[in-house]
């Protein structure tokens, strides 16, 4: 699976799930100063074609933002990704802020019938590490003696939030593809019908 966040400092997470549900965050991609294009181009398709060549995108979600068409190109993310043959869809919950943060804290709070942790993130991805153990933070209000934003910080220094979210976005993603799942499994087959 992908996930993005997606601006002139666009980000991709790579991730695998197992059948607990686990969610594995293998890689990490991110650009500066570019296009979404650009990075898939340049970063993600020789990383996939060189490291993962055997493995399939089973699908990909991103910031919802990136359906939208701009004033300036007829494409939006999304388009730009679909042209390139990436499953992406909108992670779901309207990206506001709470159902991302409640997903995260889910998986991080959680761990498999095997005692291992829901969000694992590989070495592979130091950005998404550093951003989720220290940068990632609630900034102080100035002028304000111990009160926080109400959300996390927005800083894109060393990908922070862009890597924060893209993350939140996977876990969003995945939740709706597996709640779908389970829901198939629970679904009575249909009955044949008698049309005469």
């Amino acid at each position: 699976y992908l996930s993005f966040d997606f601006g002139r400092t666009p980000v991709c997470l790579f991730f695998v799930a197992t059948l607990g549900g686990r969610i594995i965050v293998i890689d990490e991609v991110m650009g500066e100063d570019t296009s979404i294009d650009a990075l898939f181009t340049e970063k993600i398709h020789p990383l996939l074609a060189q490291k993962y060549r055997h493995m399939q995108i089973a699908g990909a979600w991103g910031d919802p933002a990136g359906a939208t068409k701009t004033q300036a190109v007829e494409l939006s993310p999304y388009d730009v990704l679909l042209d390139h043959g990436v499953p992406i869809a909108d992670p779901g919950g309207g990206n506001r802020m709470e159902p991302r943060l409640e997903g995260m804290r889910q998986y991080l709070q959680r761990i498999d019938s095997h005692g291992r942790p829901m969000l694992t993130i590989s070495d592979n991805c130091p950005y998404l590490i550093e951003s989720l153990a220290e940068t990632y933070i609630y900034e102080r209000v100035p002028g304000q003696a111990g009160m926080v934003r109400d959300n996390p910080t927005t800083s894109h220094v060393n990908w922070t939030s862009d890597l924060a979210d893209a993350c939140q976005y996977a876990v969003l993603g995945y939740n709706r593809l597996a709640g779908r799942a389970e829901r198939r499994k629970h679904i009575p087959p249909a009955r044949k019908r008698n049309w005469f």
